[in-house]
């Protein structure tokens, strides 16, 4: 493999080896490189320039020794030749004063966290030294990417706010406001995002970037607590820049439907909502159904706003899922059903979001009657399950099935095992009022919702015996094989 690296002129002197010259000179206290190599070895050049330097080479046992560079440079770093010899083939270096050592390229790097760290090096190394260069200002935008891509919002602002302060006259420029904007929108700062866009609106070579930037204008808006600001910007927006692209339309749809969500007016919003449905992308989807959920609540309807918080959940980032699974907890004990609230719980206990929750699930089994001890324990939950099953040993199925029918609508919200007792507990009561066939059905029904064999297999043995009670042994056999 073989690379050349042009010359900015000839050196003052040489040390000649065949195709290979090394020469360092010193200069104002600075050490200067001269090299030219043709098709040499790497591991010539870098014994050669270990030598004249006074370091040890390290890592040179993994290297090819058909590995060969041409280069020529003229009064470098050393850093420099070393980062121009062993770039040429994929490889890095760490230099310390007494030692050179070799270490893999990215080529080898072990996961996606090395490959960032080297494109950051590079590109830092690129806009460090050459400022002036006609590509800085992508080096910085760059830089600010992998930042922003590595979570670190602070750092990739700060390279977006460069591109803006030292570069004003880039083509990056309209660019690096739109990123810089929607950086400063994640980290919550939304009075410093609206300047941001409403800088790059005003910018008359933005023409590409003049929708995009007023529909954030009027989502900062609407995050600063000024509806009616935004909804004006959206129909400036709409009268100026009408649009037929479905996926730009569905989101300013969705913009508008939560302005009128902020003004009080949630019907309004329902039926713009409604009408964005048919052009909806997926991300839009889930957006859709976070600004369903507070217009529904706005018109009075907690449990359908409830359900479309706990879908929202589903789809939602994670510093907001907890706050949807909050959301939907409230609004089904608004809706006095506590099974659903319950339901939740476990749903966000699932993700380990359990402790938010832990106020709604206490309320929840407050009103439905269990015990909550200083330790939230099942005894209250058994012990109800025990009185039901007493009942249904007395033969007093109608009493019993009053009692156990939201348990049983609710089961998806217990623990398996209690679950379980629930579903056998309800098909005696449909067995006693509505016949074999429904109870054998309903254990049927119930019977995937279980994961484990145990658990199946508790519901095989009920159904068999009931099947047994009834005189049909051997659909009782098949019965206790998990099928019915």
């Amino acid at each position: 493999m073989a690379v050349m690296l042009l010359s900015q002129g000839p050196p003052d002197s040489y040390r000649s080896m065949s195709d290979l010259s090394v020469h360092a000179e010193t200069i104002d206290g600075m050490q200067w490189w001269s090299v030219r190599a043709d098709s040499v070895t790497l591991k010539s050049l870098l014994r050669e320039v270990g030598q004249r330097s006074g370091r040890v080479i390290e890592g040179l046992s993994g290297f090819d020794d058909a590995s060969l560079v041409t280069v020529s440079l003229t009064r470098r770093p050393l850093d420099q030749v070393l980062e121009y010899a062993l770039g040429s083939l994929g490889m890095r270096f760490e230099l310390r004063r007494d030692t050179i050592t070799i270490l893999p390229g990215i080529s080898e790097a072990e996961n996606t966290e090395d490959l960032f760290d080297f494109a950051s090096a590079a590109w830092l190394r690129a806009s460090t030294r050459f400022p002036g260069h006609l590509l800085a200002s992508s080096a910085r935008l760059s830089q600010g990417e992998l930042a922003e891509i590595r979570g670190d919002l602070s750092a990739a602002n700060s390279h977006y706010q460069a591109v803006i302060e030292k570069y004003p006259t880039s083509k990056n420029v309209p660019e690096a406001y739109m990123r810089s904007g929607r950086v400063l929108k994640r980290m919550d700062k939304w009075a410093e995002a609206s300047i941001q866009f409403r800088e790059l609106a005003s910018l008359p070579e933005a023409v590409e970037y003049q929708t995009a930037s007023r529909l954030e204008l009027a989502r900062c808006n609407l995050e600063l607590g000024n509806p009616e600001s935004a909804r004006f910007i959206l129909n400036a927006l709409d009268t100026d820049y009408p649009t037929a692209d479905p996926l730009e339309l569905t989101e300013r749809l969705l913009t508008r439907a939560e302005c009128l969500n902020a003004l009080g007016r949630p019907m309004e919003a329902l039926r713009v909502i409604d009408q964005a449905q048919a052009g909806m992308d997926p991300l839009s989807v889930r957006d859709s159904l976070r600004i369903r959920a507070a217009a529904l609540e706005g018109v009075g309807l907690p449990a359908e706003a409830g359900r479309a918080w706990l879908l929202y959940s589903r789809e939602a980032p994670d510093e907001r899922k907890v706050i949807a699974l909050e959301q939907a907890a409230r609004l089904a004990l608004e809706a006095d059903d506590e099974l659903s609230a319950l339901f939740v719980c476990r749903e966000a206990e699932a993700y380990g979001l359990d402790e938010p929750l832990r106020k709604y699930w206490r309320e929840a089994r407050r009103r439905l009657g269990f015990e909550v001890d200083a330790e939230d324990s099942d005894s209250g939950l058994r012990g109800r399950i025990d009185s039901i099953e007493r009942l249904i040993e007395a033969e007093q199925f109608e009493k019993a099935s009053t009692t156990l029918e939201a348990l049983f609508l609710g089961r998806g919200a217990l623990p398996a095992a209690e679950g379980v007792r629930v579903c056998i507990a309800w098909a005696e009561c449909v067995h006693a009022l509505e016949g074999l066939e429904a109870a054998v059905e309903t254990l049927s029904e119930v019977r995937p919702e279980f994961e484990s064999l145990e658990d199946r297999g508790r519901l095989d043995v009920a159904t068999a015996k009931l099947l047994e009670k009834n005189g049909q042994f051997d659909r009782a056999i098949d019965a206790y094989r998990g099928k019915y």
